[in-house]
């Protein structure tokens, strides 16, 4: 049986979305995950950032959530993102697999084809005529399953500029 063996999958395939971004993981305490996890995996994380994010969710529409997380410093990265109970970050564990793709509206259709259902989304913030700016990021998810995110490239400088990589875009 080969790795890729259809009947392994639980759910549907992935379609091929771009490079690897990172690996998100839902956890209690921020601060002390950045502190095991880094130990354990010998890792530098990024100081954690507690930011209002402009999200978009099926069950609350536009609205501003304050989410606290830290990366991993090394690709592929780590998303340590505090919980939220109530909302689409509440469980702590194994969240997402997030990619980088420069055509958001493409990546999102080829996911919406594949049966992936649109579950939350980044956007930046400003709004006009009632409308986000821009999306930054989708998550994305095959049932129940485990998430998908898709980025925007356009942010890539944004988040080096987050872990000391590099200047904002």
């Amino acid at each position: 049986m080969s790795l890729v063996d259809p009947a392994l999958q639980l759910g549907p395939p992935v379609p091929d979305l771009g490079e690897l971004f990172h690996f998100g993981v839902v956890v209690d305490d921020v601060e002390a995950a950045v502190d095991v996890l880094g130990t354990t995996l010998s890792v530098r994380f990024s100081a954690p950032q507690t930011v209002d994010q402009l999200l978009w969710t099926p069950a609350d529409g536009m609205h501003y959530r304050r989410r606290r997380a830290a990366f991993s410093c090394v690709h592929p990265f780590i998303e340590l993102m505090e919980a939220i109970p109530g909302t689409n970050w509440g469980d702590p564990g194994p969240h997402h697999v997030a990619y980088w793709v420069d055509d958001m509206t493409a990546a999102a259709g080829q996911l919406t084809a594949a049966g992936f259902e649109h579950v939350a989304g980044s956007y930046t913030e400003g709004v006009d005529g009632g409308q986000p700016v821009a999306i930054n990021g989708q998550y994305r998810r095959p049932g129940e399953q485990s998430r998908v995110e898709i980025v925007s490239t356009a942010i890539e400088g944004n988040i080096a500029a987050m872990l000391g990589l590099g200047p904002p875009n």
